[in-house]
This record gives structure tokens, C-alpha cells and sequence, in this order.
């Protein structure tokens, strides 16, 4: 017998031990496909997740009084108020045309 016609049996031998327990692995009886159910009780759980929640708010924020007393409004309004009336008190009377003629 030459190499390759035992090589050839060999396959043979392989390929008929093969496919002859797959066809009984077929056959086999398994057990049984489906169950019957007795009882079901269902399971609940609570659970609890902290979220963050984001919204776009608008803050209104007082800016912080640098001259706490007011004093420099003081001061500039004391200051206008003497402009105003000096300027009211001193202003030049308007002549006419007429009398610086004469």
C-alpha cells in the first residue's frame, strides 16, 4: 500500500466516525424542552438617584457702596449748588441795544 491511499482511509475513517455521531447526537433524547411554572413572585426594588436639575436663573447682585456716608455726593452736590447760585445771583444784567447807545 502506497502513503497516500493511507491518508485516504484514514479521511474516510474520520469523516464516517464523525457523521456518525452527529446523526446520534441527533437521536439522543435530551430531556424535556420546556418547563412548567408553579409560582411567580415578583421582584420590586426601589432605588434611589440623587439628580441635578439646571436651570438658567437670572441674579441680580447690588454692587458694594464704596463711600459708605455718601460723602462725595455730598460734596459734588453742595459744589454744584453754590455754582448755581452764585452764577444766578452774580449774572450780568442784559441792557438793550438801546441804552449802552446813550
Amino acid at each position: 500500500m502506497n502513503k497516500s491511499m493511507m491518508v485516504g482511509a484514514a479521511l474516510g475513517a474520520v469523516v464516517a466516525t464523525a457523521g456518525g455521531a452527529f446523526a446520534t447526537y441527533s437521536l439522543v433524547d435530551r430531556g424535556p424542552q420546556f418547563a412548567e411554572v408553579l409560582a411567580v413572585e415578583p421582584i420590586k426594588e426601589t432605588v434611589r438617584t440623587p439628580r441635578e436639575v439646571c436651570r438658567d436663573v437670572t441674579v441680580t447682585r447690588q454692587k458694594p457702596v464704596q463711600d459708605q456716608h455718601r460723602i462725595a455726593g455730598t460734596a459734588s452736590g453742595l459744589w454744584w449748588a453754590a455754582c448755581w447760585v452764585t452764577r444766578s445771583v452774580a449774572a450780568p444784567v442784559r441792557r438793550s441795544p438801546r441804552s449802552r447807545a446813550r
